[in-house]
């Protein structure tokens, strides 16, 4: 309900792509996925996408810090699952930080 809406076109095709293929990608400004294999511009997500965001990093961030659970991380930070999702925001609990070196 929330998820951006690809552009109508492809800004690029390439067969393989790597994190380091598309995080080399110019700071253009324009944000960009992967689907299914083609590199897509996204549109702008739109303003209750953004309070959306907001409200629930303020929310599970206030609560995450105050009781000490670990860490929390927005998609600006491009994890990837090992299903090849990514998430709009990533919990790591205090145990696994200790052993990640992407842990602030």
């Amino acid at each position: 309900m929330f998820a951006p809406v690809a552009e109508t076109q492809a800004h690029e095709t390439q067969s393989n792509w790597t994190d380091a293929a598309f995080m080399a990608l110019p700071q253009d400004g324009v944000r960009y996925e992967l689907v299914n294999g083609e590199l897509v511009a996204m549109g702008n997500s739109g303003a209750l996408h953004g309070w959306v965001c907001s409200t629930l990093t303020i929310l599970l961030g206030g609560y995450v810090r105050t009781h000490n659970l670990g860490v929390l991380f927005d998609s600006s930070t491009s994890f990837k699952m090992k299903n090849g999702n990514r998430p709009m925001f990533l919990f790591l609990p205090k145990n696994v930080c200790k052993v990640s070196r992407n842990c602030p």
